[in-house]
């Protein structure tokens, strides 16, 4: 179905080097992925992370291999790929090096 194409989901956890979700820096913290918006351009959506670090693109994430970043406080950023399939809710861990927060 079309929807099975362009609306799954995509959710994950943000954690510094050592395993540490961002608490309170949370509200520093975002999370952008990058994808085709249909029209032969790339678009983004952005999510904010819980204290615990996790984040959610619901029902709007098209199928096939997308960028997602996180960015602490405009500076620091870690990425990944990830590969999304038909009519599906991916999982993606980012991680940042060090104790970051």
């Amino acid at each position: 179905s079309i929807a099975d194409l362009t609306a799954n989901s995509v959710a994950g956890q943000v954690t510094d080097g050592l395993g540490n979700p961002p608490g309170d820096s949370s509200s520093s913290l975002s999370v952008e992925i990058y994808f085709p918006d249909g029209a032969g351009n790339m678009t983004s959506a952005t999510a904010s992370s819980s204290a615990d670090g996790r984040f959610s693109f619901s029902d709007m994430i098209p199928m096939g291999n997308h960028l997602i970043r996180a960015v602490y406080q405009g500076n620091d950023t870690t990425s990944a790929y990830v590969s999304v399939v038909p009519g599906s809710r991916q999982y993606c861990d980012l991680k940042f090096s060090g104790s970051l927060w």
